[in-house]
């Protein structure tokens, strides 16, 4: 029953995915795009080398520093106005010898 369903599966077999775009599919040709001579630099021969400019100005490096800056990992959740529910870890060793390693949930609530 089993080797009769799995081989219906096998002869179910999804179409063939769309073939890969072509050379004639795309829309951008480098020999189209205006070159300013001098600003890249010299290439060795049989190198190819391409360079233009951004739209929009310079990245903003700022914007991604602060938006990924190095911070604390704290799991925290607000439980109501006021009332956090942490999450942590912790570990505490036995006077004889074994250790208890813990998830604690707590509840934090400002006197």
């Amino acid at each position: 029953m089993i080797l009769s369903s799995l081989l219906l599966l096998a002869a179910a077999a999804a179409p063939p995915a769309t073939p890969a775009p072509g050379v004639a599919d795309i829309d951008f040709d480098l020999a189209k795009v205006a070159v300013e001579v001098g600003r890249c630099g010299r290439q060795a021969s049989g190198e190819i080398l391409v360079c233009g400019r951004r739209s929009g100005g310079d990245y903003p490096m700022e914007e991604w520093e602060r938006i990924f800056a190095a911070r604390p990992l704290l799991a925290e959740t607000e439980i109501a106005p006021g009332v956090t529910g942490p999450a942590f870890v912790e570990s505490v060793q036995f006077p004889n010898g074994e250790v208890s390693k813990r998830v604690m949930i707590g509840i934090k609530r400002p006197f």
